[in-house]
């Protein structure tokens, strides 16, 4: 299928396991130019002074290269007691007793945790700066109107000046104080000789490209094992099973071995994996920054757009059967290698999902001290357990939230 967008950009839409592979692992195919040109508020902020890049706008070269030095498995080991110590004492204020806005909560907790493996722990324990950053982050991400693009973009442009300003005098205020730990992602980058500018858009991409996604799969887990009773206990056996084997508890957690989140909760692994599969309906887009070339008969000029719906993988019946919309743990795993295409929401080919290691143990971490704290179900409007799945709403980029909000969670401390 191909389309015209307001900018005039040509726009080939693919289907296919064919065009899939094409997707993924061509050279000429750039991501990062690819959300710059399909999505018209987008801006190239280094065309202002003192304004930093995003994941979705420009660099990705130098944002996956900083990543991998501060961010990479050996840096979330060194960051993981402070992590789950930042989990701890966020269920701890929920009290023994009540009910939650699910979403809600966990975007929060999950944006605490990302900011405390980005940012300084002084930093990430500073509920107001927390709270104001993610306001101004919200401002420049939020939609706008779709009629006014120069609008929306003057708008992005306004609140990104505050926040790089903000961030700018938070890290400054913290150099002067301070002299961090060695585990602390900015003094690393800070030590490296990176100049401010860079290392707040990296601490903003870092910070924000997994925070929907991950969030929302940790929400989306709760609703699904309050649907599904019978998997819940067998996910909840397996956490209590590693637990057991190390001698933890959810506020002793530090005792697992840090590998031991990789390898001891593939039940836990396979519920994730399958919502992401049935929740997620959004785009991959693509921009070719090359010469033409061919896909299965169809010319891809150069500056020509590219779409790749995640719905024509995740819900096709001769991969998924006849009810790919069905919950159904495992069957992604039981494909063995060919799900390399067969499942595509962590990335696949040339553009792997960066953040993938750290984004699977959030919610590892945060789901085993919920799931073993509390005994915790997500209820309806007559304080009932929900015996169905919320309408989910598909209209965007990141992982389908739901439609009607708030979900409510009721929860109790279990006995001991």
């Amino acid at each position: 299928m191909i389309l015209k967008t307001t900018r005039n950009i040509r726009v080939t839409v693919l289907s296919g396991p064919k065009a899939a592979s094409v997707f993924f692992n061509h050279k000429n195919l750039s991501l990062d130019r690819g959300y710059m040109m399909m999505i018209p508020e987008n801006v190239d902020w280094r065309d202002v002074e003192g304004m930093p890049s995003t994941p979705n706008g420009i660099d990705l070269a130098s944002f996956y290269s900083r990543f991998k030095l501060v961010l990479g498995p050996e840096k979330l080991e060194q960051r993981s007691f402070s992590v789950l110590r930042n989990i701890d004492k966020f269920y701890q204020k929920m009290g023994e007793h009540g009910t939650i806005d699910l979403f809600h909560a966990h975007h929060d907790l999950v944006l605490q945790l990302l900011m405390r493996n980005t940012f300084p722990d002084e930093i990430a324990d500073d509920e107001r700066i927390v709270g104001y950053v993610d306001g101004l982050y919200n401002a420049i991400d939020s939609p706008g109107m779709a009629r006014l693009p120069i609008y929306n973009r003057l708008r992005k442009y306004f609140y990104g000046f505050k926040l790089y300003r903000a961030l700018d005098e938070i890290l400054k205020n913290w150099q002067e104080e301070k002299s961090g730990e060695e585990t602390n992602s900015i003094k690393v980058l800070l030590d490296r000789g990176d100049g401010i500018e860079g290392i707040i858009s990296f601490a903003i991409g870092a910070t924000y490209a997994g925070l929907l996604n991950t969030s929302r799969l940790i929400s989306w887990v709760v609703v699904h094992l309050t649907v599904y009773p019978e998997w819940r206990m067998k996910v909840l056996g397996e956490i209590r099973e590693l637990l057991n084997k190390y001698n933890a508890t959810p506020e002793t957690l530090d005792r697992i071995p840090f590998r031991a989140w990789d390898t001891d909760l593939p039940l836990l692994d396979m519920t994730a994996n399958e919502i992401l599969r049935s929740h997620g309906h959004g785009v991959l887009l693509r921009q070719n920054i090359g010469e033409a070339f061919d896909i299965d008969g169809c010319m891809i000029s150069k500056n020509a757009c590219v779409v790749y719906p995640m719905h024509d993988v995740h819900h096709n019946p001769r991969l998924y059967g006849p009810t790919p919309q069905a919950f159904s743990p495992g069957r992604i795993e039981s494909m063995g290698d060919e799900k390399q295409l067969n499942f595509v929401a962590w990335g696949s080919g040339r553009h792997p999902c960066t953040g993938r290691h750290m984004a699977q143990l959030i919610y590892r971490q945060v789901l085993t001290h919920l799931l073993t704290r509390f005994e915790c179900e997500v209820i309806d409007k007559s304080q009932n357990p929900l015996q169905s799945l919320p309408v989910a709403d598909h209209n965007s980029l990141h992982l389908s939230p739901p439609i009607n909000t708030p979900i409510i969670m009721k929860y109790q401390v279990y006995d001991t």
